[in-house]
């Protein structure tokens, strides 16, 4: 009789213990995405410097081979010894800068999107943890869950998937790192090579066949 009495005891006991194990299980799993979430947010921005640091790399790469191959050019002229300046090194000068500063552009434009998706990452944390963003114009402030869900969604299509952000179209994208100075060294190359080629390109076989070549490969 004893042995049910006790028994019969201690069912209530562990039903009533089943919802403290729940909430202590929650609140290990808060604790531990909490911690994880902390050790994302420094990744993010280790990240982002990184993308920051080789973006303006790709810049000062790109103006230093123009001015290299602007300096090359010069010499070469000088080194003439003709009075008339032959105008085929100076258009081939310019394609040659051209297809470097292309170069440089399109890296620095996949470096500009890996700094668009950490930061979007990282503004994704501190609006989930540290300050909720204001709400726009006639809508309503996040609660914490949808806040996390927005988080959590950016994780998997910036992270996971590796998508560039939604937001960042390509002409952004294009006039983002045209303002970087690649925009100006574009003109100038360009320039360069339309009023040097046209008296260049009919008259030397291969000047036309460099600026096929050029135009024909992507």
């Amino acid at each position: 009789m004893m042995n049910q009495k006790e028994e019969s005891s201690c069912v209530p006991a562990a039903s009533a213990s089943d919802p403290q194990l729940a909430n202590g299980q929650k609140a290990k799993e808060a604790a531990d995405f909490d911690k994880w979430l902390e050790h994302f947010y420094k990744e993010c921005g280790r990240e982002a410097t990184l993308a920051y640091t080789t973006l303006n790399q790709m810049k000062n790469w790109a103006v230093l081979i123009v001015g290299a191959i602007v300096s090359a050019v010069v010499a070469m002229q000088r080194s003439n010894g003709s009075a008339q300046s032959n105008d085929i090194p100076i258009y081939f000068g310019a394609v040659i800068a051209y297809v470097f500063t292309l170069r440089f552009f399109v890296r620095a434009i996949l470096c500009y999107i890996n700094l668009v998706r950490w930061n979007n990452l990282q503004n994704a944390i501190v609006a989930l943890k540290v300050v909720h963003p204001s709400p726009t114009k006639g809508r309503t402030s996040k609660t914490t869950p949808e806040l996390k869900a927005d988080l959590l969604k950016k994780i998997d299509d910036l992270y996971f998937k590796w998508n560039a952000p939604s937001r960042l179209t390509r002409p952004a994208q294009l006039f983002a790192n045209l303002k970087l100075g690649f925009g100006l060294l574009f003109a100038l190359v360009i320039f360069v090579a339309i009023a040097v080629g046209i008296d260049v390109i009919h008259v030397s076989r291969l000047a036309l066949g460099v600026t096929v070549l050029r135009f024909a490969t992507p």
